[in-house]
């Protein structure tokens, strides 16, 4: 017992050091195997798109993982060997022999490697031995690194004692109460204890490295990188790790709490406007009423029937699931209906969160000919499936950190909301504004979109629309008169602000050149507000469909929804104050999404039963993803983009869907029933089935 309290004031002092082993030991498993796996299970897929990309890949997650397992044991010996003079405690002797260092280090870092291993070869079906030997290189590298840092600081240590006599310490080195613990003090000299020094070598590497690859992702942003987030996600542990145990041997002689600084630097750097988040306006022109009767007629003004489309919020899943629908919609539509165009039949596009990105890469492929051909489509889907978990990664991990740091950051649009837009730009005619996306809805050729967002300030909902629908409470337009004038926002810009998930892009406010008069309002996803972005459809159709004029007598509308909807939940016995604690945000979560889909389907019925004018027929088709969970993340496993291909090929087949859009487009008669429920088997009545 007398053991156990003298030990006890070591282990408060060796806090940080054992809480990020316990993190690098048990990270994987959280991430793989718990219902967090939605959010973390991407970080650890390696796969490439060539053997030598994935072996690269897993060189740096294994070069970087024994980094942060020695910077932990660094930390750990460091307090353990000088803590009884920082501190008074009592000396713990240290027992373990080089043999148990060595295999103390190997563990901490094994789980990290087989998880990797593990995830990538599975889930990414990427090829075992690329990942192998990037895992032994990536282990040699490291070994020969930490190596040559002891190497060196045990030569300059040999070579600063013979030159100690003849230097005067510095100021830190006499300020005796300060600097215990840091320096030994014999006769009239300080020296640097070997430890300390040893720490700092290998800091001065740690930070090296942090800077090259920030460097090199910089130059290559949008590209499939060679450092993978996991490698992103060490480094950051490998940083906290110094800067928390540092900071902790220091102020803890003091009695100073170790968040005290961070809290005062947050305080502090709130009080600068720059370190805000803005999102960047273009210089352009101030733009037309684009009303929606006259999208509707635009091209063809005798046009007897539209597409409407509804494409839902939920991150890469949605923008992949949103690609392959209207992308194989038109393949299909070519396929057996060639005299019907299903690009064309498009009026109006009203898109939310990872719905918003898939949309962009289809709509930018119109011409005034249509859109290209099958080949040029497909490029679609690829480009909206590309992960971007890295480049968000980048973003926080470099300026993010350094406007926390510095709050005079002098690059003002650099974080990881403009990591995101770099990554997003990866089509033709995507760096240009939205505003040029006008000409071609005025003139026909392409459809109108609506990019949904919500405002953080008051809660409304703001389209950053081609298409205007006028003043309304609760919704506001980017285009309205005298909001910005002479000022457009990049089609990028205006997408990654419509699917600013929460802390994966930040909520920004425009950097507006006359700030005394322009809103200052923060906007993120838009899936707060309408997930479904049903509201925005039923708003603009309402406006369309009640022209004098209008020739429109059938009306498809379209709903691309990413996930199906949670399962009824039962009831759980959960009390107490834990779960107090986080039920506000879990029935945020829900809501969201089941929540707002009994709005959206009371919406779309209501639709269907006014139908607005007496002679309008209003059809309804819903193309649902109905595997499993979709990720929470940027990043799809290959797995998973298979998965989206198996959707689709069920979709054509078994959910009736195509059935009601081939026979809209045809000129059918409208069906009687509406066919199979979304996530609905059909033959799950038939004998045998439960």
């Amino acid at each position: 017992m007398r053991r156990l309290l003298l030990t006890l004031p070591n282990i408060y002092l060796l806090r940080f050091p054992l809480l990020f082993a316990i993190i690098l030991l048990f990270f994987p498993f959280v991430a793989l195997k718990t219902p967090s796996s939605s959010l973390f299970a991407g970080i650890f897929d390696l796969a490439g798109t060539s053997s030598v990309k994935t072996g690269g890949r897993m060189f740096f997650v294994a070069l970087l993982a024994l980094n942060v397992a020695w910077t932990i044991l660094e930390t750990f010996w460091l307090v353990l060997l000088y803590a009884p003079e920082r501190f008074g405690v009592s000396q713990l002797p240290p027992k373990w022999t080089k043999k148990q260092h060595a295999l103390v280090f190997a563990l901490l870092a094994a789980p990290i490697l087989v998880g990797a291993v593990w995830e990538s070869a599975t889930a990414g079906q990427a090829k075992t031995y690329p990942l192998l030997v990037g895992a032994v290189l990536g282990v040699i590298v490291a070994i020969l690194l930490l190596w040559g840092i002891n190497a060196v600081t045990d030569r300059r240590v040999n070579s600063r004692e013979e030159m100690l006599d003849n230097v005067k310490p510095g100021w830190f080195a006499r300020q005796q109460t300060l600097s215990v613990g840091y320096f030994s003090q014999e006769a009239n000299r300080s020296r640097l204890r070997p430890g300390h020094l040893r720490a700092t070598t290998l800091l001065g590497v740690s930070f090296l490295i942090y800077v090259g690859i920030g460097i090199s992702k910089d130059l290559k942003m949008g590209f499939s990188p060679i450092v993978p987030t996991l490698a992103y996600v060490l480094l950051l542990l490998m940083l906290l790790c110094w800067a928390l145990a540092g900071m902790a041997f220091f102020l803890d002689r003091y009695r100073v709490p170790i968040f005290l600084p961070f809290a005062l630097l947050f305080a502090m750097a709130s009080l600068f406007p720059q370190s805000d988040y803005y999102y960047f306006l273009m210089n352009g022109q101030e733009q037309r009423t684009l009303l929606p009767r006259t999208v509707m007629k635009a091209g063809d003004p005798t046009r007897s029937s539209a597409v409407v489309i509804a494409a839902s919020g939920g991150g890469i899943q949605a923008a992949a699931w949103t690609a392959r629908v209207l992308t194989g919609l038109e393949q299909k539509s070519r396929e057996e209906i060639p005299a019907h165009d299903f690009g064309k039949s498009i009026r109006f596009i009203s898109a939310v969160s990872g719905g918003s990105v898939g949309t962009m890469y289809f709509v930018s492929e119109y011409t005034p000919n249509g859109l290209p051909g099958n080949d040029e489509l497909q490029s679609v889907l690829a480009r909206a499936e590309e992960s971007s978990l890295d480049d968000v990664a980048w973003g926080l991990l470099y300026p993010d950190i350094w406007r926390t740091i510095i709050p005079l950051f002098p690059f003002k649009h650099a974080d990881r909301g403009d990591a995101l837009e770099r990554a997003f730009t990866r089509g033709p005619g995507l760096t240009r504004a939205l505003g040029e996306w006008r000409t071609g809805v005025r003139e026909g050729w392409r459809p109108a979109t609506a990019f949904n967002a919500t405002i953080v300030d008051s809660g409304a909902r703001l389209l950053f629309s081609t298409s205007d629908l006028g003043p309304r409470p609760g919704r506001v337009e980017f285009y309205e008169p005298d909001r910005y004038p002479d000022r457009d926002i990049g089609i990028v810009t205006a997408v990654r602000l419509s699917s600013t998930f929460p802390y994966v892009s930040p909520a920004a406010r425009a950097d507006a050149q006359d700030k005394a008069t322009a809103p200052q309002f923060h906007i993120v996803d838009g899936g707060y507000y309408d997930n479904y972005g049903i509201s925005t459809l039923v708003e603009w159709l309402d406006s369309a469909l009640d022209a004098p004029d209008n020739a429109v007598q059938r009306v498809l509308v379209i709903q691309i929804r990413d996930s199906s909807p949670d399962k009824p939940a039962k009831g759980r016995d959960s009390n107490g104050s834990f779960y107090q604690s986080f039920a506000p945000i879990s029935t945020m979560l829900r809501v969201r999404s089941t929540g707002q889909l009994s709005h959206n389907e009371e919406e779309t019925s209501l639709v269907q039963r006014v139908r607005f004018k007496p002679d309008v027929s209003i059809e309804n088709a819903i193309f649902q993803f109905c595997g499993e969970k979709p990720p929470l993340s940027w990043h799809l496993t290959q797995t998973q983009k298979q998965s989206i291909e198996a959707e689709w090929d069920r979709e054509l087949t078994a959910s009736g869907s195509w059935q009601i859009v081939k026979n809209f487009l045809s000129g059918g008669p409208p069906p009687l029933s509406p066919g199979t429920p979304p996530c609905v088997d059909s033959s799950a009545d038939a004998p045998g089935k439960k």
